[in-house]
């Protein structure tokens, strides 16, 4: 629960991050494209950095390091929150982007570390859980605060974190310190084999991240800005879109949970295909239809979600803190990758119909779940 309350307050200024996009846009007058861009910067920062960071951790039995980086997340976003030109903004996303690869890189080791006699869905899934809580508070706590009081404001958030950090370091360095993990297999063992029972899982496994994070990338990113487009202010923004992604921390439980005690692969699977006949609806949908649609819409966005790196925590090269960085890095790489794409659509169709597309994309690859392991063999 330390664990994943320090995912929480991290993950609230990756919340407050979207916010501020949205603010940075009017400010500085950026195009879609452009805020896509830089999204893209702190998300490849994440991406390019995990897999190194969950390699150092491996080799010298020391993730609860990867805890510092509460504080120094929140920092960077709040320095994006300030930044005058649309390259200090850059400057900011890239460093946010790095912190975050640091705790995200440990954060399923450690996860898996202290399950105990808990599944490994469910400790999982509590970690995830809290995580995108935090990310879900994040948005509405910064509309609320940029709207009404002035980006000065953050600092209330800022301090919680920056305090928060030392704190839970201390409390976890102790019983998250370990042996260095010795990887089950290599990078260059996997590069050099040419067995489809290894390659096929691992191709299976990168398309599906690509279409799941197109869709949740587009949308955490686009949706507040819709909402704004439409006329409301950054809080309503940030209160529907808050809404939608705590459901979705609720979904990424439930999925993980339930991952213990029911046929995974089909879990996942029926939740994506639901996804685009709820985004469709959701998109169009006013008042008390919308925020029921939200939250139903928001349970299917993350079930499949902690499956997803749990299967790519057993396919994936490495020990166990470097293949949950590669599999963290791989879902931050195709967010980084697509969501410009998402930006670049909205420019030309129009925000309502670039997401109406990019819900169908989870559909499509929905099958590609049967190229994947039925069953955990990590489970307890």
């Amino acid at each position: 629960m330390m664990l994943a309350t320090g995912h929480g307050l991290h993950d609230l200024f990756t919340g407050i991050w979207v916010i501020v996009l949205a603010s940075q846009r009017d400010a500085l007058g950026l195009s879609y494209t452009a805020v896509g861009i830089v999204n893209a910067v702190y998300t490849l920062a994440t991406a390019f950095v995990q897999p190194s960071a969950g390699s150092f951790f491996d080799r010298t039995g020391k993730p609860y390091l990867s805890l510092w980086a509460i504080a120094t997340t929140a920092i960077a976003v709040f320095f994006a929150a300030l930044a005058p030109t649309y390259i200090w903004l850059m400057i900011a996303g890239i460093l946010a982007g790095t912190s975050s690869a640091v705790f995200h890189s440990a954060g399923l080791g450690n996860a898996k570390h202290l399950a105990g006699n808990l599944g490994y869905g469910t400790a999982t899934a509590t970690f995830l859980f809290l995580g995108n809580a935090g990310f879900a508070v994040g948005q509405p706590l910064a509309g609320y605060l940029l709207d009404n009081v002035g980006t000065g404001a953050l600092i209330a958030p800022l301090a919680v974190c920056v305090l928060g950090a030392p704190l839970i370091v201390r409390l976890l360095y102790r019983v998250l310190a370990q042996p260095p993990n010795e990887p089950n297999r290599t990078t260059r063992e996997v590069l050099q084999s040419s067995s489809r029972e290894v390659w096929l899982p691992i191709l299976a496994f990168i398309g599906l991240v690509f279409a799941n994070q197109t869709f949740q990338g587009g949308l955490s990113t686009y949706l507040p800005q819709f909402y704004e487009d439409q006329g409301n202010s950054l809080a309503y923004a940030g209160n529907l879109s808050g809404l939608l992604f705590f459901f979705a921390a609720m979904g990424s439980f439930v999925g993980g949970v339930l991952s213990d005690y029911i046929p995974r692969r089909s879990l996942a699977m029926v939740s994506m295909m639901l996804l685009a006949p709820l985004t469709f609806l959701t998109l169009r949908a006013v008042g008390a239809p919308l925020v029921a649609l939200s939250v139903i819409l928001g349970l299917m966005t993350n079930i499949s979600l902690p499956i997803l790196l749990l299967i790519g925590q057993e396919v994936l090269p490495g020990g166990k803190t470097g293949a949950g960085g590669y599999a963290f890095g791989l879902t931050f790489l195709a967010r980084g990758l697509m969501t410009p794409i998402v930006g670049a659509l909205g420019d030309v169709l129009g925000l309502l119909s670039a997401l109406t597309v990019v819900g169908v994309v989870p559909l499509i690859a929905a099958l590609l779940f049967l190229f994947l392991p039925a069953q955990s063999s990590l489970n307890n």
